[in-house]
């Protein structure tokens, strides 16, 4: 159960990562307030 919860975790983190680097991208780099 602790593998299951500790998959999900690191799933969640990547995708948030690569959220941000698309963000990133789109904004051209520019740090938007409470988008990231």
């Amino acid at each position: 159960q602790d593998l299951i919860v500790a998959a999900v975790s690191e799933g969640i983190k990547r995708s948030q990562e690569m959220m941000a680097e698309e963000m990133s991208k789109v904004t051209g780099g520019i740090k938007i307030p409470g988008l990231t």
